[in-house]
Order: structure tokens, then sequence, then C-alpha cells
């Protein structure tokens, strides 16, 4: 398992240092060497909003064959121009690198400050710091004292590796706009294979040539781009590293000493023969495994197992593990510790609790396999290629006759098949020897059904009862805010009813909040004081007193990244109102409904009349689609316009005596 967890450190932390390169020649220049139109400049032009500007990144990595064996070396300069004093966090720099037993080491940093008049300053060695993360990562740090406005930051690096399986990565995007960004990669291609991973959006050109290195032939390539944009948040996006422009390398083959051609992986039925066989993941839910025993004999104890089925067994594993164990936030695939350490501290990572999980399915003699797998926030996976840094947490395949279902011990509120929401990734990898596959799944959608009867007297004032319902995600969360010290008036008080201080909630009925299989639903009755304005013979009142979108979340008229959803949802609001004595339906908002291309979604509302004393407004929202590129946005844009207007509507009821 060393292995696999040093890729995975290497590749986290290496993110951290970003790197740039470039095709024009008069986009980059030599250190210390200052353009004078870039010394001057107070604006970048392609970009009046940016506080600062990488002029120019420059890398290259280099595996070469030294007295200790091939390490891979890393060099990086870099250019940064400051325009605003928001910005002078860039001189704080750090550059993280994997120290534990010395794996890699900063051989050369070199830090300098041109101030706008011109002048140079070096940065001393007494404000450069080692600080260690943890006990494998270390970081220099640099800090940059004096900063004005129109500095400009340069400094250059060099980082020496022994792991050569997987290269450092690089970055040709960053949060404030790169200029240009060039990195060269240079090894012997008679000796090692690189598989290259490039995220690219069309811009970035590469060039390849040969060279000679003593005996050794040379493979060079140069990847360059210039004038990348900044790359910023967007509400509802996957990882922002998904839609970065960056390169990595895998080391997918090598000569070896004799002259034979060795493959680093064999394939995915060799990957998933490693990780069975490793004590840190398939050793923690093999049959008889002592890793897991001590949750085996407490949960067999309390359980009968003769007679039940297959998914009722799986159902008591789950609500034990969960009941047993507390998620501490953390995603891992494999355990330092064992699945019984967990157990007996009573908190472990999604490792722990799934391993877990997993161990007592298989001892009680289901179909069950670990599913590995890449959170939302962690970034995409690559199916193509079998290494194990792509994945960061586990989840479990419950395999019952033809059926399927996806287990996740992670959060006590979920049903059997249903997942934590940052395991909805899209896809996952089935590490079984026998039949190692990816599978696809998608969010299960997110429900919640209200039915209201109220009856709106002349002073405003609204008595009644509502009955509500919600199942997938929404069931997930209420259940969870429900199992708390908090009653359950509070509860609806504060999740739907903010905008009425003055609400009063009683009687509140809570049915199936412990049977997951079911929908939770509350049944309650209100008193709302002044939820209609009366204003001389009219009353105005907008029904719609839970808004499912109180405002579009998406205001921005244009996108650049797509949209992600992650939960296709079912929304729907039916309410009858009884007319105060006296009253007649003025107004009423007019039935519309939008849609989404290739039923996509739908919004609508419409507004009746079952009898002279009684209006009814229902509003039904859905949308199936969860993933839009940015051309679908204006729709996708207009779809939550639509569905926040129906939540602003109104009645209007006149006095007639």
């Amino acid at each position: 398992m060393q292995n696999f967890k040093t890729i995975l450190t290497t590749t986290a932390f290496l993110l951290c240092v970003v790197h740039s390169l470039a095709q024009s020649s008069n986009l980059k220049s030599k250190w210390g060497v200052i353009p004078p139109e870039d010394l001057q400049m107070t604006v970048y032009d392609r970009d009046s909003t940016a506080t600062s500007v990488i002029l120019q990144d420059i890398g290259s990595i280099n595996v070469e064959l030294g007295g200790d064996g091939y390490n891979a070396y890393f060099n990086q300069f870099r250019r940064i121009k400051i325009f605003d004093e928001s910005a002078f966090e860039e001189g704080n720099i750090v550059i993280p690198y994997y120290s534990y037993r010395d794996k890699q080491k900063v051989t050369d940093l070199d830090v300098q400050v041109i101030f706008p008049n011109g002048e140079k300053q070096k940065v001393k060695s007494d404000n450069v710091f080692t600080e260690k993360i943890n006990k494998r990562v270390s970081a220099k740090k640099v800090f940059i004292p004096n900063l004005q406005k129109g500095c400009i930051i340069e400094y250059k690096l060099e980082i020496k590796s022994d792991d050569i399986f997987r290269l450092f990565d690089w970055s040709f995007q960053e949060d404030q706009p790169v200029r240009y960004s060039e990195l060269t990669l240079s090894y012997s291609t008679a000796v090692f294979d690189y598989i290259i991973l490039l995220n690219n959006n069309g811009t970035v050109n590469t060039t390849k040539d040969t060279k000679m290195r003593g005996q050794e032939k040379i493979g060079n390539t140069i990847y360059t781009t210039e004038y990348q944009p900044a790359l910023k948040e967007e509400p509802y996006i996957t990882a922002l590293d998904d839609h970065r422009i960056n390169i990595s390398f895998q080391l997918s083959g090598y000569m070896n000493s004799s002259g034979v051609r060795e493959s680093v992986f064999e394939d995915w039925g060799k990957l998933a023969k490693d990780l069975s066989e490793d004590e840190e993941f398939g050793g923690q839910f093999k049959a008889k495994s002592r890793a897991s025993s001590d949750l085996w004999d407490a949960f067999f104890v309390t359980s009968d197992m003769r007679k039940d089925s297959a998914l009722v067994i799986a159902e008591k594993a789950l609500r034990f593990v969960t009941s047993n164990i507390v998620w501490n936030q953390e995603y891992r695939y494999w355990l330092t510790e064992s699945v019984d350490d967990a157990f007996k501290k009573k908190t472990g990572s999604s490792g722990a609790l799934n391993l877990g999980l997993l161990s007592l399915l298989k001892r009680s003699k289901l179909e069950a396999y670990p599913v590995l797998l890449s959170t939302i926030k962690n970034g995409k996976m690559f199916p193509l290629y079998p290494f194990t840094d792509q994945f960061n947490s586990v989840i479990v395949l419950l395999k019952d006759g033809d059926k399927s279902y996806l287990l996740d011990a992670t959060n006590p509120y979920i049903k059997l098949g249903q997942l934590t929401t940052q395991h909805y990734n899209g896809s996952g990898w089935v590490a079984d020897e026998k039949n190692p596959v990816w599978i696809d799944f998608g969010a299960h959608e997110r429900m919640d059904v209200w039915l209201g009867y109220l009856n709106l007297s002349e002073t405003g004032e609204v008595t009644g009862k509502f009955s509500i319902m919600a199942d997938g995600v929404e069931a997930r969360s209420w259940r969870g805010d429900l199992d708390t010290d908090k009653a359950p008036a509070a509860f609806l008080k504060d999740e739907f009813f903010k905008q009425f201080p003055d609400i009063e909630i009683d009687s509140v009925v809570i049915s199936d909040q412990k049977n997951y299989d079911k929908p939770i639903k509350l049944d309650f009755k209100v008193k709302i004081p002044a939820a209609a304005d009366v204003v001389n013979d009219f009353i105005y009142f907008n029904p719609i007193v839970h808004k499912a979108y109180p405002e579009n979340p998406f205001k921005a008229p244009t996108r650049a990244l797509p949209v992600n959803m992650i939960f296709p949802f079912k929304q729907d609001f039916i309410v009858t109102i009884a007319i105060p004595e006296g009253y007649t339906l003025e107004d009423t908002p007019k039935g519309e409904r939008t849609q989404l291309a290739n039923n996509g979604g739908r919004v609508s509302i419409n507004c009746s009349q079952p009898t002279p004393k009684t209006v009814q407004v229902v509003v039904k929202n859905k949308l199936a689609q969860v993933e839009f590129a940015p051309e679908e946005y204006p729709a996708l844009r207009q779809f939550f316009d639509a569905l926040t207007k129906n939540g602003n509507t109104q009645i209007v009821l006149k006095k007639t005596n």
C-alpha cells in the first residue's frame, strides 16, 4: 500500500505548486530582465478587474540518471505583477514538497522583488522558513516584506524527487490571469513510457523534438499556452480543477536492467488483486479478518440473520455501523489503522465505515464488493488508466439476485441505495479481482410535497394545517435535523418559515422518521398573524408560504463553466385557501408553464376556484437534467427565473359588502 499512498499524497500536494509557459518569445524574458512595458503596467489589458497577473510561468521536468539511480528534477521560474494591495498575499509564497524519508528536496530557491522604479531587492534567507505540514509533507514558506502596488515578484526553484512513477503536475491556468505558461518534459524514451493526461480547452500547443544526453536519446516535449483567463468559482460546479487547464504524467512502463520492457501496472484486474492482498484495504474485509472481527462479533450477537433476506441483513448492517462509528468527515479508501480501531474509538473515515460495512456483508455470506471513487471536490477520474491516486474514497456494491444497490455508511440518515452527496461523482470502480468493472450511477431525486389547507381572515391572519412529505436527499436532511434536541416545531419554523417570525406551529406529528425505506412525513397546524396585507378594501396574499428557491442562484448573465446540480428534484406545493366572508376573488396569477428542452425540466403554476369560497394554487417544479453546458446556461437561468417568480405570486381579494 505504500506505493499507492505515496502517489496519492504526491499528487495532492503538488497541485498547489503551479506553473506555466508560452510560445511567443516576447512574452518571456530571463531572470531579472524586466521589459519596461511590464514594469510600467498599471492594469492588465485583458482583464481590468485583475489584482495581479502571472506574467510568465516557465517550468521543466527532467528524468535523469545519476549516481543514486533515476530522479526527477522539477524547475520553475515564475513572475507575478501586483496591481493592488489586495494581491499582496502573492508575497506569501508556499512551496510544498514530499519530505518523508527525503523523497523530495528543494535544492534551489531564489526570490526577488522589482519595485516600480526598477530597483531590485533579493529576499533574504531570514524570510524563508521550512514548515512541517504533516509527517509526509513539508513546505518552504517565503514572506516578502515591503511590497508596493506595481511591484513584480519573481522566484525560481528546483525540487529533486526520487519518485519517477508520478511526475510533477503542472497547471496552465490559475485563480489570476496567466499571460504565458510553458512546461518542458524531458526523459529517455528508450527507457520510460509515460501516460500523459492533458486537461485542455484547445489552447495548449505541443512541440516535440529529440536530443542526445550522453548515450541516451532524450525526448523533449514543450507545452505552451498564453493569455489564459482567471479560473473562478461559480455556483454548482464539480471540482474547480476539473475545469483547469493542466497536465500530469503517470509512468506506465520501463526498460529494466536486463533490457526487458516491464509494465508498471498490468491492468485493472492486477490492480484489484494487489488491493485485495493489501492489509490496509482488502485485509480489512476479508473473511475471518482480524481487522474487523470485533465489529463482526458485536453485530452477530445483536442480529438474528437466519431468516433475514439479503436486504434486511444489509439494512441491519448499515444501521449497526452508522450507530457505532461516527464519520470524521475524512475521505479515505485505505486504513492505516483497522476497522476495529475505528469501532473502538467510535469514529473513522469513509474507508473505516464502508470497509467495515463491507466486512459485515461478506461475513454474512452476501455478495458485496468495494467500489473506489473520487469525491466531487476531489475531481474527475480516468477509467482508461489503472492507477489508484485518482481515488480518495470507497463505497459498497451489494448484489441481490439481478438487482444491485450502492451502500454508504458515512451518513446515518440515508437509505439503502443512497450515497453522501460528495460520493455522487458519476461513476466508480468495482475492485473485484474476478470482474473489475466501472459502473455509472446518478443521484436520487430530491422530492418534497406540500399540501396545505388555510383559512384567510379579513384581518390578514392565516390559520390552517399542512401535510408535508420528503424523500431522497431532502428526507436525509429532514431526518438529520429532527434527530436533535430541537423541538419539531422549532425545526419547521427555522427551516421553512423564517419570513414569519410570529408564526405559531403546534400539533406536529412525524411519520416514518426511522423507516428509511419510506418518505418522511410531517403533519402540523399553523397560525400566521399578518400573513396577508390588508389595504382598504383589498387583501393581498402570497399563498406560497414556503419557497423552494427564494431567489435565482444563477445571477450572472453568462457562464464560462458547466453547471452540475448533482440532484434532480421534484417539488410540488398545493394549497387551498378559504376566502373570508364578504370578499370575492379579484385577481389570481395566470397559469404559466416553462420547460427545458428534451424534458430536462418544467415549472408550472395554476390557480383555480373549486368553490365560490375557496381558491387553490398549484405550483409544480421538476428538474430532470442535472448537467448543463455553458451554452445551455441561458435556458437554465430562465428556468430558475420562472421558478422564483412563481414563489412570489399572490392572489387579490376584494371586499364586496
